[in-house]
């Protein structure tokens, strides 16, 4: 979406622009395509099952869940990504 934004900007008469030239160059890199898939993994497989859990904190006391069990869903998180820093084959 961005580099065909981009790619219309550049195609306009009298746009010679460095900054959007460099832009257009980055973001068709494999290494930017690869940050986003991994931005994204992260998102939905750490970012919203935990503010999920941080919103039905209530709605869970009934499964004995509190507040508290957050810092144990953050600790399994945190040693689960220390496992896939150590093994990237893992992610």
């Amino acid at each position: 979406m961005y580099i065909a934004y981009l790619e219309e900007l550049l195609g306009t008469p009298g746009c010679d622009n460095l900054l959007f030239d460099n832009m257009a160059i980055i973001l068709r890199s494999e290494e930017i395509c690869a940050l986003c898939r991994v931005c994204a993994i992260l998102h939905y497989s750490i970012s919203m099952p935990m503010r999920w859990l941080a919103a039905k904190t209530q709605a869970l006391a009934e499964y004995n869940w509190s507040i508290r069990s957050m810092g144990r869903a953050i600790d399994l998180v945190f040693t689960a990504v220390r496992k896939i820093k150590d093994d990237g084959s893992l992610l």
